[in-house]
This record gives structure tokens, sequence and C-alpha cells, in this order.
């Protein structure tokens, strides 16, 4: 019978568990406190969709995919064939067979964590963009509706437009599953050995919420945070041990992890029975030095957690504008992005705002020492971007006078009746075409 999952293993790889499970199992054997633990197999999935003649469905989809093809109802279409189908029997006897000797340990949940092989890269982390299952009675119905939405997850729209997004291959079949026995968690939280705002490899960052994690993770609950300089731990963890019960211990267990990785990580933790469990651990992705990425401002306009639906509206308006500004005026700048999310929260690129306030001082184009010649060429190119500010700010409200003109008739209140039409399709289109069109404007 082929072993489909692995259970107190001292060394398995990433291939045949997944990336985040290949992690789970490093910390076990390098002696760090985690709870009790298993993991479903990758050739369990690919045992799953051939038990049930979703192979071929999934190839064609990928086919589809790289051809830009819209594949998005297919894939909602997979997903769903994947909730509905049953395991294989001998599969679902060997995880009948783990609940028993569970429950005889006394474990009363579980959570169930996705371990794709492309999930928690060097480059490319994928963070929150496969399903965790929380709180999973150990009852084999409900564990293996857990396992098939971890699964269904690696075919989310998400995941796959990340992935062509930044060239990588789209998910096949390389999905392993963690069944982690759920800790009565005082505290939980996660740590980075670098500060993963500033990109500071001397500070430490601890966000912690009472309770389950998570409350941090859906943005219930305010987290709490703690500074450390790496150089500075003995005083400074003494002193802020009122916020977190042993705290020194957290960061030593922290700083050996690091060194034995050989590079900073982010670390997902509980403290519950007198001590830290660490549930889950990721090396932080490349850091790019050139960008600070900020709450200020953005955090008063949009303070809470924006959801992926909200975002797929909000992104393009405020990105794509940015951009349409930057066009209209003449101005060239590296960055791509003026917001991006971080952990379901909007952040400002705080680089991209100061390169394009210095294209407005003259100081940005004349430099002492260089030729007058340059200088004076680069000073009209000052004069001109003012020019085509002037321009612009004239035109401005004249196009959006034109712009809701031009909506007017679409958007009148009478075609409010067109909700429950065939033409509701099209009224939402036409709406959000002219707040992206208002929003280039503003």
């Amino acid at each position: 019978m082929p072993e489909w999952i692995f259970n107190n293993v001292k060394k398995v790889s990433v291939q045949q568990v997944g990336q985040k499970a290949a992690n789970l199992a490093f910390l076990q054997t390098t002696g760090f406190s985690v709870p009790l633990s298993a993991f479903i197999t990758v050739k369990a999935l690919q045992s799953f969709l051939r038990h049930n003649g979703l192979e071929q469905k999934l190839s064609m989809l990928i086919e589809k995919a790289y051809s830009a093809k819209d594949v998005l109802n297919e894939l909602a279409d997979l997903r769903e064939n994947i909730l509905q189908q049953d395991l294989p029997p001998a599969f679902r006897k060997q995880l009948q067979e783990l609940l028993q000797k569970w429950q005889q340990k006394g474990v009363q949940t579980l959570a169930v964590r996705s371990s794709a092989v492309q999930e928690d890269l060097k480059t490319h982390s994928f963070a929150g963009q496969y399903a965790s299952v929380l709180h999973v009675p150990l009852q084999i119905e409900a564990l293996e509706r857990a396992i098939k939405q971890v699964w269904a997850s690696l075919y989310s729209e998400a995941v796959w437009n990340y992935s062509l997004h930044h060239q990588l291959p789209l998910p096949k079949n390389e999905m392993g599953v963690i069944l982690q026995a759920m800790v009565d968690a005082k505290f939980a939280g996660v740590a980075f050995t670098r500060n993963p705002i500033n990109g500071d490899a001397g500070e430490i960052v601890i966000e912690f919420v009472q309770g389950l994690g998570d409350k941090l993770v859906n943005g219930s609950a305010e987290a709490k945070q703690i500074y450390i300089r790496k150089n500075q731990t003995a005083n400074q963890t003494m002193a802020q041990t009122e916020t977190l019960p042993q705290l020194t211990a957290l960061v030593n267990e922290l700083l050996r992890l690091e060194k034995l990785v050989g590079q900073a990580v982010d670390v997902e933790w509980a403290f519950a029975d007198g001590h830290y469990y660490f549930l889950q651990y990721r090396p932080i992705s490349v850091y790019q030095k050139e960008i600070i990425w900020t709450r200020e401002n953005v955090g008063e306009v949009i303070p809470d957690v924006v959801t992926p639906f909200s975002w797929s509206i909000l992104e393009p308006l405020t990105n794509k504008a940015y951009h349409y500004f930057l066009k209209k005026v003449g101005i060239k700048v590296t960055h791509k992005q003026l917001f991006t999310l971080y952990r379901g929260k909007a952040y400002f690129n705080q680089n991209a705002f100061r390169q394009i306030l210095s294209s407005f001082y003259l100081s940005h184009y004349v430099v002492p020492g260089r030729g007058k010649i340059k200088n004076f060429y680069f000073s009209l190119r000052f004069f001109y971007l003012l020019f085509r500010l002037l321009i612009i700010s004239k035109w401005m409200p004249v196009r959006a006078h034109q712009l809701l003109k031009k909506h007017q008739t679409k958007l009148k209140p009478e075609s409010a009746i067109a909700i429950n039409s065939k033409n509701s399709l099209n009224v939402l289109k036409s709406s959000l075409k002219m707040f992206q069109e208002l929003m280039n404007v503003h």
C-alpha cells in the first residue's frame, strides 16, 4: 500500500511533502518545540486527481492558461469538483488510523495547512494565497473536507495570477498537506529576524495577540509589536517581559533558527503550556533595499484589513492612476507600485513618493560641479515639467465634467432597474470604468 502520510519522520524532502512541511520537519529534527504533526504527501493529491479523473482536465487548463486564454470559470469548476469528489479508499483508511492514534494521545482539534512545492520559496513566498483550515475536529468527514479545501486552493485565481505574473510554472499537482495538533495558545503571533518594512537586519520584530494567531491574520484583533535590537537583546527582553512571558527564550530560539538556516526567517509561533511552539517558518523573501513600505497616511484612510474583493477594485484604481499621472506629467520613476498589501493591510511606497516629489525641485536637475550646458539642459526639463503640470491642472476640471456627462446616460437613477436584467453587468462595467477614469483625473 502506498504511504500517503508521513508521521514522526526525521527527514523528508520538498518533493515528497512540499516546502512548508519540509521546513517543519527541519524544525523537529533540530530540536525546536513543534506541535504534534503529520504530513500528507504530494502523491496523495496526485492519486486523488487520478482516482477522480481530473488529471486530463487540469492539463487542458494549464495549456489554455499559457495560451493567455480565460480559464477562471473552468478553474472554479475544478475547485468545486475537488470539493465534491471522494478520497481514494486506501488513503481514507490511513487517515482514520492516524485519527485514532491522535485521539488516544488526547488531541482535540487540528490545523490543516497547505504545503505546496512552490510555497515559501526564498524569492516567492505565495504568502497568504493557499488555504489553511483551523479547529478541525478529529472526525474523518471533517478532516476529509478540510484536506480538499486546502488542495482546491492550489487552483485559485490568486495563485494562478501570481504564478503567471512572476513567470513561475503554473501549479499542477504538487502540494502536500500538514496536519498539526492545535495548541491552546495563551499568546500567538509572528516574528521576523529582520525588519520586514525597512530591511534592518539588526532588528527583530515580533507581532502578537492574546489567544490564537488567527485573530492576527484576519485582523479581528489589533496586534501588539515589540522591536528588539539583536546586539542589545539581554537588556531589551528583560525590559519587555510584561508584554510577553519568557521573551528572552523566544528571541534566543529565533536567533538560533536564523543561524541554522543561514538567513533571516519569518516564524509563526504560539505560547502554550509555559513554552513557545514554532508552528511554521519561512525564509524572508529577497529584500529590495530601495523600497520602504509604510502605513503612514494610508493607515488613516484604510485602517482595517482589506478583503481580496476590495483590493481587486482598489489596486487598479490607485496604482494605475499613479502611472497615468506620471505619464501625463512626464516623470520617470523606477517603482512600479505606489500601494501594496502586506498581511491584508494596505502599505504606501515611501520611496516612490519621495522620488516623485524630488522631480519638482530644481536642485534635482541642477547639480553643482556639472557642466553649465548640461545643467541648463536639465533645468529646461524641470520647467517643462512645471508647464505640463500647469496645463493638466487647467484641464482636469474640464475633463472630469466631460467624463461625468459621458457616463451620465448609462448611470441614470432609472437604470437601477437593470440590476436584475441582462444589462446589469454592462452597468457595473461602466461604473468601474467611470471610477477608473475619474481616479486618473484626480
